[in-house]
């Protein structure tokens, strides 16, 4: 598995259409303004491996009891903040159905207690609307 630093110098140099074009191509949506469920969080998860959380002002990647933290580079800052201001709609994801919750924020999964889950605070460190 790569390390965080390696996955983002593979973004090195792409315009933001180029980052809108690799996650076009790769039929990854997700929701505006959420650090971890973002498109381009998502489309780093499944390329890299590891649970990314994406802002403004930093990249975190979780992988097993790592955790990892890069500044994120401009080109990535830019794309993040046109999708969070809409303009690419066909990458948001459908509305969430009736009845689901989000977790965000929450340390505990009852479901599986030893699984960790980031802190509140990570995802408000990323910056994502600064």
């Amino acid at each position: 598995m790569e390390t965080l630093r390696s996955a983002i110098v593979k973004f090195r140099g792409l315009s933001v259409t180029k980052i809108h074009r690799l996650i076009t191509e790769a039929k990854i949506q997700g929701r505006r303004g959420a650090t971890r469920g973002c498109p381009l969080a998502r489309y780093c998860h499944l390329r890299f491996g590891g649970t990314f959380i994406v802002g403004r002002k930093h990249v975190y990647r979780q992988a097993g009891d790592k955790i990892e933290k890069v500044a994120t580079p401009s080109n990535m800052a830019l794309f993040i903040r046109d999708f969070d201001f809409g303009e690419y709609p066909e990458l948001e994801a459908p509305a969430r159905t009736h009845g689901s919750r989000s977790r965000a924020g929450r340390t505990d999964n009852p479901t599986n207690p030893n699984k960790k889950r980031y802190p509140v605070s990570l995802a408000k460190e990323a910056g994502r609307f600064d």
